[in-house]
């Protein structure tokens, strides 16, 4: 991203907009109302710029810099408007996330009444019979048959079979749900030293992001019924917000036995529908070994709205770098504040015939995304993306080709570097995919070159191709598609788009095209036939229609240069 703004942009930029609902918006997901529509607008300095493609040194000899756009000083007089536009203002920034809880269960001294059992221990509760359920069914150990902590030399053992004494625990649980409750705060049990961290004042960003080691062992197989399953599973991880008590105030994420399975299944949880949407992710967790589990909960509003929620969890990825499951719901109780957080509380009433458990190692919770989840050129484009960014709405799967935002009334020649950050909102339907940028010729308004984002039903980026579309004088590499692998495009994070374009001599194939994303490669080609006429490009869309996809992209600091800065 070029930071040398010395220069002048020579031509206006123009957005023009069909039946698509586009907003000047903040990085971060903010649905507030607004009644001002020319409000001062407060800026934030940008951050060092992040290296730019290919070479280190300006070219300033031959690099002009025609359209540079942050939108942090936008007014609503300084664009052509057409269709059903709104323009509102906020002013708030992204950022990396704060780690709130680390605990690995290392200061373990053991359970003594009601005595804490470690100067750390996280999990808390308010009543003594809850107290006594957590001492009969849990414990922190060092091995048992064999097995061994992840990290450091302690881990935590949850058995949910009330039939009879575990062997690692040496006693039998006195009920299926231990009350394992942590970001409590200093609640009566355990007395004496333990975690007080209370979410409701520790997180203050909209997302929280837990993540653990889990292993399964004794019998998950299929000796246990099925009841187990038809009541929805386990309740594995439970997010609770509004008055931090029943299903309306709650996000949950499930497991599920699935008997011998080698692909078994999660489940997400919809209160407000009543609903329940179960997943795999093709990881054998029940394998008896340790399986990193990273779950994501974002508020997409505090005014328990419809749709209020978005969950998405990764197994074996613990820092989040590919793409997990997500599901947006309804918490009816949600509110505005994180409450607190369930570990394995029960199976709706249904009980195992035989010994069943999972250990815990390594808790992580974070108020907001962990830093290790975003490469360090994404994080760095948080620090960049400041002030106000453009906001995309596709709605509801009504986009058509022609919804765009068009950059027209430039000369852009026959050599240019375009450049932009982009950001998915957490609620955006990625199973059908999107296009980043398109570029027209005045020759016909069908003809285009355009790059697709592609991906498969779970909603995974899977390939990118650049599209060469057929034109009634485009004559060039027409409906070829050139299929390359994008890196990660992690939701709710800011990722950064680099083009440079060199124009083929008339029907010679020695046409330049670079494409990085995040800072990574993705093409590189110094022989393309874009077009056998001796034509330029006068307009760029971006984003292009989402391919009939659903939800929310942002856009910020747009820059062109006339052939390459650096």
């Amino acid at each position: 991203m070029i930071k040398e703004k010395t220069l002048q942009a020579l031509k206006a930029l123009h957005l023009l907009s069909f039946m698509l609902l586009i907003s000047c918006l903040p990085k971060a997901v903010i649905n507030s109302p607004v009644t001002d529509t020319t409000p001062t607008v407060e800026t934030t300095p940008k951050a060092t710029a992040v290296p730019s493609i290919t070479s280190t040194t300006p070219n300033q000899e031959t690099a002009t810099l025609i359209v540079s756009e942050t939108f942090d000083s936008v007014t609503p007089s300084r664009f052509d408007f057409s269709g059903n536009v709104t323009l509102t203002f906020f002013s708030q920034t992204s950022s990396a996330g704060t780690k709130i809880i680390d605990y690995g269960f290392e200061d373990w001294t053991g359970f003594n009444g009601t005595n804490s059992p470690a100067p750390n221990y996280i999990f808390s509760t308010a009543y003594d019979n809850y107290w006594q359920d957590h001492m009969n069914g849990t414990s922190v150990m060092t091995s048992c048959n064999s097995a061994t902590a992840y990290e450091g030399n302690h881990f935590f053992h949850n058995q949910f079979y009330t039939g009879s004494i575990d062997a690692c625990l040496g006693t039998t649980p006195s009920s299926i749900n231990a009350h394992s409750s942590l970001g409590v705060g200093n609640l009566n049990y355990p007395t004496g030293t333990k975690n007080s961290t209370q979410l409701q004042t520790a997180i203050t960003s909209n997302t929280m992001v837990m993540r653990l080691y889990m292993r399964c062992t004794g019998n998950w197989s299929s000796t246990q019924p099925s009841a187990l399953d038809e009541s929805g599973g386990l309740k594995f991880i439970r997010v609770y917000g509004g008055d931090g008590a029943g299903d309306d105030s709650s996000a949950l994420l499930k497991l599920l036995n699935d008997g011998d399975s080698a692909d078994p299944s999660f489940g997400f949880y919809d209160p407000g529908n009543l609903d329940q949407s179960n997943f795999s992710v093709g990881v054998n967790w029940q394998d008896g070994n340790w399986h990193p589990v990273a779950l994501k909960v974002v508020r997409n509003a505090d005014d328990n709205s419809s749709n209020n929620v978005t969950m998405t969890v990764w197994v074996d990825d613990w820092n989040m770098n590919g793409f997990g499951v997500s599901r947006t719901i309804t918490v009816p109780d949600m509110g505005s504040k994180f409450d607190h957080i369930s570990l394995m509380e029960n199976w709706s009433g249904k009980a195992a015939t035989a010994g069943i458990a999972i250990d815990i190692d390594k808790i992580e919770v974070w108020d907001g995304i962990p830093t290790s989840e975003l490469p360090a050129t994404t994080e760095n484009y948080q620090d960049e993306a400041t002030g106000y960014s453009l906001k995309v709405d596709y709605g509801n799967y009504t986009a058509v080709p022609s919804n765009s935002i068009s950059l027209t009334s430039v000369e852009y020649g026959t050599e240019f570097y375009f450049t932009y950050l982009y950001k998915y909102d957490e609620a955006y339907d990625l199973r059908y995919g999107w296009k980043p940028f398109r570029m027209q010729t005045p020759l016909t308004d069908s003809g285009s070159y355009a790059l697709f984002f592609n991906d498969n039903a779970s909603g995974i980026i899977s390939s990118m191709s650049l599209n060469f579309s057929p034109g009634n004088n485009q004559t060039g590499d027409h409906s070829v598609c050139y299929w390359k692998t994008p890196p990660p495009q992690t939701k709710g994070v800011w990722h950064k788009f680099e083009l440079y374009y060199k124009q083929n001599t008339p029907n010679v194939a020695d046409g330049v095209f670079v494409l990085q994303i995040d800072g990574i490669t993705v093409m590189n080609e110094t022989a393309f036939l874009f077009l056998n006429a001796n034509e330029t490009f006068t307009t760029f869309m971006l984003p292009s229609n989402g391919s009939n996809s659903a939800g929310i992209v942002y856009i910020d600091n747009i820059e062109i240069w006339k052939s390459r800065p650096y």
